[in-house]
């Protein structure tokens, strides 16, 4: 079989670049065969191949080497790497898409997006970043433009310098850190446990309020204000319970209120609840012993009534108060003659008061007896005891009186 070898014309400016490609023109020409090998549709030049005008291929162009452009290199549809993609500089006008990529200096684009993108350095981008995955960072500053999701925030630490403003539901499993103020308006707080901070929920309002644990007999919750504190809780029966209680405004209670221990309750008023036609109603006060420690006022013409029920009896005991009631004696001498004696007040009283005095013995026929106040600097600091005796009893001796003082 014999294979025909068909030579085709080739430019001289073809063979003179290969000549001067490798060197051979000062040997002479070199033969065309050496440069030009035809094939099947398949071309082979062992040299290099300079084009001075544009170079078209039609199918693909396969480069095994490393493909330069020294001025620049414009793509019209798409551009696919398989074992990566190294610049210096991106300059997109377009979207940029890719499955990965790792940026080590400056890249600027319009549109961005991408299941993975990895920077070591500044990103700056002008216009929106869609993620439609996961960002992660080491830090994030929205700016003045503020941080706007739809989503969750998700993280272990939030820092804001500015206002932080969070319109949907947050969880916060790693804490809250807040050096400003925080404004709660029209939120709805569920299992807040506060620590050690100030906290001013004016205009607040809570359907549940828990501290401590719920099961706990102690009062889990201390209150600290001017050098003291009082410890709230609630007991097993379910009432409000605390130290101590000081308030200027009412405080209704729906059923029981009491109060344990020796500090009272200190108010400057109780009053008993007004009725329907805005009255006040009854006011009760039970006790084995009422104890008042100041000045008792009945106003609006209010009586003292004792026992009310029939056959009951109730006592006006002055316990050992002189001021009240007492005996007095007088020493009456064996010689007719007015004797008397002298009480003085604990605490005088500011108007003269009703003294009525009882010998508790008969002093015989004639005797007379009277009382006299004795005043000093508009107060009345005690009574003098008169007895009078027309007959000379035949020997001397102490007359003693019942006396009973009411103020007036």
């Amino acid at each position: 079989m014999r294979t025909s070898l068909r030579m085709v014309a080739v430019p001289a400016a073809v063979v003179l670049a290969g000549s001067v490609l490798t060197g051979a023109f000062a040997k002479g020409p070199v033969a065309v065969r050496d440069l030009v090998r035809q094939q099947t549709k398949h071309y082979t030049v062992n040299g290099s191949l300079q084009v001075n005008d544009v170079l078209k291929v039609k199918k693909n162009d396969s480069v095994y080497g490393a493909l330069y452009a020294h001025d620049s290199a414009q793509i019209w549809k798409g551009l696919l790497v398989r074992n990566g993609l190294k610049v210096d500089t991106i300059n997109n006008t377009g979207p940029l898409q890719a499955q990965s990529a790792t940026i080590t200096n400056a890249i600027q684009a319009g549109a961005m997006s991408g299941t993975s993108i990895a920077t070591t350095g500044d990103a700056n981008i002008g216009g929106s970043l869609a993620a439609h995955g996961k960002v992660t960072a080491n830090g994030v500053d929205a700016g003045a433009g503020g941080l706007t999701t739809s989503g969750t925030i998700t993280g272990s630490t939030l820092t804001s310098n500015g206002a932080l403003a969070v319109t949907g539901a947050t969880t916060l499993s790693g804490g809250l850190t807040v050096s400003g103020s925080v404004n709660f308006s029209n939120a709805n707080i569920t299992g807040l446990n506060v620590g050690n901070i100030n906290l001013n929920l004016s205009g607040a309002t809570a359907n549940s309020f828990t501290v401590g644990t719920p099961s706990s007999t102690a009062a889990p919750l201390n209150v600290s204000a001017n050098g003291h504190t009082a410890a709230v809780g609630v007991t097993s029966g379910g009432a409000l319970s605390t130290d101590s209680i000081a308030t200027n405004s009412d405080v209704v209670a729906g059923g029981n209120f009491i109060v344990h221990g020796s500090g009272g309750v200190t108010s400057n008023l109780v009053t008993a609840p007004l009725g329907s036609d805005n009255t006040l109603g009854a006011l009760t006060l039970q006790g084995s012993t009422v104890s008042l420690n100041g000045t008792l006022n009945f106003n609006n013409h209010g009586d003292i009534n004792l026992s009310q029920a029939s056959g009951a009896a109730s006592h006006v005991n002055a316990n050992g108060d002189t001021d009240v009631s007492g005996t007095l004696a007088v020493t009456i001498g064996n010689s007719a003659g007015t004797f008397t004696n002298n009480y003085t007040y604990i605490k005088p009283y500011a108007k003269e008061p009703a003294v009525t005095v009882t010998p508790n013995s008969d002093l015989g026929a004639g005797d007379r007896y009277w009382v006299t106040p004795i005043e000093s600097n508009n107060q009345y600091t005690g009574f003098t005891l008169h007895v009078a005796t027309t007959t000379a009893p035949a020997n001397s001796f102490n007359g003693t009186f019942y006396y009973v003082v009411l103020g007036r």
